[in-house]
């Protein structure tokens, strides 16, 4: 089975990404950034992450995975509220963005796009 990494320190966000998904894909849900070496054991096909957390940025934890010869080939769904966020996500590597509030065709659209699954309805 597929796996998707969410990195959201929002429960409420993070709980209805898990509901959308959870049917075709093993979901792993942390609320704050993890090791890298977590991420690696992991091994998720696609890693959904916010951009504010408890203990920094997910810009700078994306352009981590992204120089890293083990995560660079995970496709990053970089989703926020912030402001610039597309400017944001080019200049990190992430593969694609979504802006908070998000629609949730969106999100299962980019999840297929990256993943080639699609949860069922």
């Amino acid at each position: 089975m597929k796996k998707i990494l969410i990195i959201e320190d929002d429960a409420d966000t993070a709980e209805v990404v898990t509901l959308i998904f959870e049917s075709a894909f093993e979901i792993i849900s942390v609320n704050d950034l993890i090791p890298i070496e977590r991420v690696i054991y992991m091994n998720p096909n696609i890693i959904i992450l916010d951009n504010r957390l408890n203990s920094g940025l997910g810009s700078a934890f994306c352009k981590e995975l992204k120089a890293n010869p083990f995560t660079r080939y995970i496709p990053v769904l970089f989703f926020s509220g912030e402001m610039g966020l597309e400017k944001i996500a080019n200049e990190v590597g992430a593969d694609a963005y979504l802006e908070k509030p998000f629609d949730l065709i969106d999100l299962e659209n980019v999840v297929r796009k990256f993943s080639g699954s699609l949860p069922t309805s």
